[in-house]
């Protein structure tokens, strides 16, 4: 009997071909698909504010912005309008304007209000934050979403950074 090679391929043989396809479908499902917009929770000068990032070519209209559970509402500004229609938000359907507009490059910061319940939750309950966004360049059916989770204490502890700037001017 003589000594029969077998080759057996694995992953590591076909890196080199399959490399610069996986790169070129990537690419292209990145540039159909498009960017999320970027969503921090950072201090902001009175409190915790939602820091959103368009980092698209194209404009992106923010729908929506929930929280669950319903322990925070957001906010395009500080006005009595802007606190009120963000509590509104917190029922679906309430108001059907959008939350904020991006243009490309583009960030702004959404106010985070703490609701009644938010106080009597324990600091590592989980708030998951999800955004409806779309792109101006799309259908107005072509909603995406986006979502973030911050807890309790990340909140607590924006807001107390915020006041203590406040107190400590720069």
């Amino acid at each position: 009997m003589g000594s029969q090679t077998s080759r057996t391929s694995t992953l590591v043989d076909w890196f080199p071909v399959l490399r610069p396809v996986a790169t070129s479908a990537m690419s292209m499902w990145s540039r159909v698909r498009g960017m999320a917009p970027i969503a921090d929770f950072v201090p902001g000068e009175y409190g915790a504010v939602l820091r959103l990032t368009n980092k698209r070519d194209d404009t992106i209209i923010i729908k929506r912005i929930d929280a669950v559970p319903v322990l925070l509402a957001f906010a395009p500004g500080r006005k009595i309008r802007d606190l009120i229609k963000a509590q509104l938000r917190v029922k679906p359907d309430e108001v059907g304007d959008a939350v904020a507009i991006l243009r490309p490059a583009e960030t702004i910061e959404v106010e985070v209000i703490t609701l009644n319940a938010f106080t009597s939750r324990p600091a590592d309950q989980k708030i998951k934050v999800t955004l409806q966004w779309r792109a101006s360049s799309r259908s107005m059916s072509s909603r995406r979403t986006t979502s973030k989770t911050i807890t309790v204490k990340e909140v607590t502890d924006s807001v107390t950074e915020s006041h203590r700037r406040r107190a400590r001017p720069s």
